[in-house]
């Protein structure tokens, strides 16, 4: 399983997280902090709804573009995954964690010559994290 962040794991969204969105509907990071709940469970098409609702808000949300594109790279649509990989280096290009996160989307797809070539990007970018 793929995993770019460092995250409690727990078994449904967190109250707080439904709270903010109770709250305020137009809150991204309490939708991304939601599909990280989902996505640390396993339940990956939740947890795509959750970052989906989360960029509807705010397209740029990093960590949405990158949480969406790994959760989908773990439920096996690595084209799906290679897409949303694609959108976060249009906005970011020397961002090492999407470059690193495309070229494992394109080994699981079998695409092994341009894995290759996003891996050797992503470490040319080491240095850049975001």
């Amino acid at each position: 399983m793929l995993h770019f962040t460092n995250r409690r794991i727990t078994r449904k969204p967190s109250k707080l997280s439904i709270e903010a969105i109770k709250l305020n509907p137009g809150y991204a990071k309490a939708w991304n902090n939601k599909g990280n709940t989902f996505a640390d469970d396993g339940k990956y098409d939740k947890a795509t709804k959750a970052y989906d609702e989360a960029l509807k808000i705010d397209p740029k949300f990093f960590e949405a573009l990158i949480s969406k594109a790994t959760v989908l790279v773990n439920n096996a649509n690595h084209e799906e995954a290679i897409r949303a990989f694609d959108e976060v280096i249009k906005q970011n290009p020397k961002s090492a964690i999407a470059w690193h996160g495309k070229g494992l989307a394109l080994l699981r797809a079998a695409k092994r010559r341009d894995a290759l070539e996003c891996l050797r990007e992503s470490y040319g970018n080491r240095s850049r994290i975001r």
